[in-house]
């Protein structure tokens, strides 16, 4: 079996991050992938650290894919591309405006010679607006859409998350959803058609839940430490034994299950205490009572104690831990593969489980590998796979060009708190008919902080809006029959029950498809269906805490602190849409669905796969990869009374900015400094230098010298930055209930119209 996307043939323009890795996610789902190169190289070429003199980050950004090396600025590299243009099925960049039609590559170029392409662009700030072509990467990313903002120290300075990268491989995941969309449309409608999203409204997507904070009370959010916004108690307590437990309750009934594991029933009459938002408001105080528990024992009495009452917990994994690790072996979340020209590689796994058409991963090439092979023999360099499935294409109706992809398709949701129904909204937003189905109780996060003007919490509100809703009691056998009902015409199921729940209530795929061959089923986990976490609970800072990802914020050896956007969630759920859309792509020319898992776990350790990388055995110990794990805190830099975040560009006179600054006397050092952490300004200078500066007076001399200078904005900031209000993702919507409320746009665009705004639904009163 071959992967969902087979056949279908790509070209990848990408440089750095973004695109390189957008387009291993094609490659990944099956897809055939070439990715083109100037002769100088991706950008990523001169990054250390190197293994065995290549550099790590273009290996792990660049698996499954083929690799030829031309000159487009003159007519023989052109003439030479052509015929892979003209049988192309993508083509895609993450380029700065205008930088494709400068290589002869525009979409106009493209369509003419391929009408039915699927043409998709990823600019860092999007195709307009007043900083449309300055560079922007992960870090210009964190400082700019408020990223960095919830990060770090309660109430203390934004923090940049060391390992500069996870805003990168969303922005990556939300590119490749936004190409399977257009190659969706493609399939209903015949036509070809361009596409494409940014990194900064991607970005922006990744804090939705804390966007409703805001929203909601007008306060912006800070940085919490290791606690959320939403729910509580959610952060770490450091044990008897010096070692710290990521603690996670998100439900009433975990509440209950922690004061027992605690021994401390009374806190279950504590007025403060009651309702999570409660306890929320009273989040200190709370802490401060559980932190008094944890402290009497050490953090193994505590974790048995937490399981046995089903309690979200788990230790602040580092790699050595992980890579070795029943739980992360058994569902293969992290993979060890040969490079041919660079050994032994640690890299991420596969994020998606398919039953039918399963995703590979296979070695990353050397640059201008295969440029003879493919050059002489075109796509057939791909051999069998290299046209895809034959016969008659029957797995989704026809539509009218300019309609929304999903339009027409039944989704059926029984997901609750953020992971699963972020993934229904994009759904609907992509044109489905989502349909929630929520247990008598509601869906819990209808308990999340903050409350709306009408007591309803204003997370649930944002991530169900345009849905339809039902009520059904899936613990009678009455419930599970009208559930069983409802899927009989359903294209698409979302479930988080967990591995084998659906199937002791007769709702695994197993069960379904026998009445509904065509079902995609979409199964979310915390940990992955095998291995000894399977059946366990899990939570964002849990989640958060095992993938390492403690290690990129807060001072080496201090306490734990979690990113404050919740990216296991989130980031899970546009994982689990893309893969969705995948295989309805694969079920539109198969005529059969499948079921496809994904969990938080696998997704937040995929996306560290630049850290599992650099270990696997660098040459030397140089890079800001490698230094990460070490490096001092970056909070930007206080000028006048805003922060901004500032490093020396690729081409930027390093000496020259210096002397401009007023660092005449010193420059030559400062610029050594900086080489050895590729213009990583926050090792080298502090605040002070710029006491005598103004923030505008700062931010054009780095911009006069190519260098990077970006407000580290709070969300307030970037909601009404004149860039984010180009980007348009910002929309209105009359909730009858509620009032007026904002909504948030997903981040891709098409030859489509948006989707009308509808409120969240209504639980029905008893």
């Amino acid at each position: 079996m071959v992967g969902p996307l087979e056949g279908i043939k790509v070209l990848d323009f990408g440089m750095e991050g973004v695109g390189p890795w957008a387009a291993s996610l094609l490659g990944f789902l099956g897809a055939n992938v070439v990715k083109v190169e100037r002769p100088q190289g991706d950008t990523q070429w001169g990054q250390q650290p190197f293994q065995n003199g290549f550099p790590i980050g273009y290996t792990c950004w660049n698996m499954s894919k083929r690799s030829i090396v031309l000159d487009l600025k003159v007519p023989s590299g052109r003439a030479a591309l052509k015929p892979l243009v003209q049988e192309a099925d993508v083509v895609m960049a993450n380029l700065r405006p205008g930088k494709m039609a400068n290589i002869g590559m525009g979409y106009e170029v493209v369509k003419a010679l391929n009408p039915r392409i699927i043409y998709g662009s990823c600019p860092g700030w999007g195709n307009q607006g007043p900083m449309a072509d300055l560079p922007f990467a992960d870090p210009q990313s964190q400082a700019f859409s408020g990223f960095a903002s919830l990060n770090g120290d309660p109430g203390g300075k934004p923090e940049l998350f060391r390992h500069s990268y996870h805003l990168d491989l969303v922005t990556a995941t939300f590119f490749t959803s936004t190409i399977l969309l257009g190659l969706l449309s493609r399939e209903r409608t015949g036509r070809g058609q361009e596409v494409g999203c940014s990194h900064l409204a991607s970005s922006i997507n990744v804090h939705i839940s804390r966007m409703a904070e805001y929203w909601t009370t007008g306060q912006v959010p800070g940085p919490l430490g290791s606690a959320s916004g939403s729910t509580a108690p959610h952060q770490v307590f450091l044990c008897q034994d010096k070692r710290y437990l990521a603690v996670g309750v998100e439900t009433q009934e975990q509440w209950q299950g922690l004061c027992k594991a605690l021994g401390q029933p009374d806190l279950l009459e504590d007025p403060r205490f009651t309702t999570n938002v409660d306890r929320v408001e009273h989040r200190d105080a709370l802490a401060q009572v559980l932190q008094g528990c944890f402290i009497a024992k050490p953090a193994r009495w505590w974790a048995i104690q937490l399981e046995r009452n089903s309690v979200p917990y788990g230790y602040p994994y580092d790699f050595e831990t992980l890579r070795n690790h029943a739980q992360v072996l058994e569902n293969r979340l992290i993979e060890y593969m040969d490079i041919p020209h660079q050994g032994m590689v640690y890299v991420g796994g596969v994020p998606w489980r398919f039953s039918e058409s399963p995703a590979t991963l296979y070695a990353a090439p050397r640059p201008g590998q295969h440029t003879e092979e493919v050059l002489s023999l075109g796509w057939k360099a791909f051999g069998n796979h290299a046209e895809g499935p034959p016969g008659e294409r029957k797995g989704l109706e026809a539509i009218a060009y300019g309609q929304r992809p999903l339009a027409g398709l039944k989704v059926v949701e029984v997901a609750q708190g953020l992971c699963g129904p972020y993934t229904g909204l994009l759904l609907a937003e992509a044109g489905a008919h989502v349909i929630k189905v929520e247990p008598p109780s509601g869906d819990y996060s209808r308990q999340f902080a903050p409350r709306g003007k009408d007591g309803a919490s204003s997370v649930f509100r944002l991530l169900n809006r345009n849905k339809e809703g039902k009520v059904m009691d899936l613990a009678t056998e009455e419930g599970r029959r009208a559930l069983h009902s409802l899927l009989g015409d359903a294209d698409i199921f979302i479930e988080d029950w967990g591995p084998g729940k659906a199937e002791e209530m007769g709702l695994g795929y197993e069960d379904l498809r026998r009445s509904n061959p065509r079902l995609v089923y979409c199964a979310i986990s915390p940990f992955g269906e095998k291995g000894p976490f399977a059946q366990r609970p899990g939570s964002e800072l849990v989640v958060q805490a095992m993938a390492e990802y403690w290690a990129s914020l807060g001072e080496v050896g201090g306490p734990p602190l979690r990113v404050g956007a919740d990216v296991a969630n989130l980031s899970t759920s546009v994982m689990a849409f893309l893969g969705t859309l995948a295989a309805l792509f694969h079920r539109a020319r198969r005529g059969r669905g499948q079921r496809v898992a994904v969990s938080m776990l696998g997704t937040l350790l995929t996306y560290r796969e630049a850290a599992w990388s650099v270990l696997s055995g660098p040459d030397t110990w140089d890079g800001t990869f490698t230094s990460a794990y070490t490096s001092p805190r970056n909070h930007g830099f206080l000028v006048g009374d805003r922060r901004l975040y500032l490093a020396m560009g690729q081409r930027t006179d390093w000496v020259a900015l210096l002397r401009d600054l007023g660092l005449e006397k010193d420059a030559e050092a400062i610029a050594e400094g900086l080489q050895a952490h590729r213009g990583a300004l926050h090792y080298v200078l502090k605040d002070e230098v710029f006491k005598s500066r103004s923030y505008d007076e700062v931010l054009n001399i780095f911009r006069r010298h190519d260098a990077n200078a970006v407000p580290l904005n709070g969300l307030k900031d970037v909601l009404e930055h004149p860039q984010t209000a180009v980007l348009d993702i910002v929309d209105t919507l009359e909730d009858p209930q509620a009032g007026p409320m904002k909504a948030l746009r997903p981040p891709w665009t098409g030859p489509w119209p948006r989707a009308s705004l509808t409120p969240a639904p209504e639980l029905p009163r008893a």
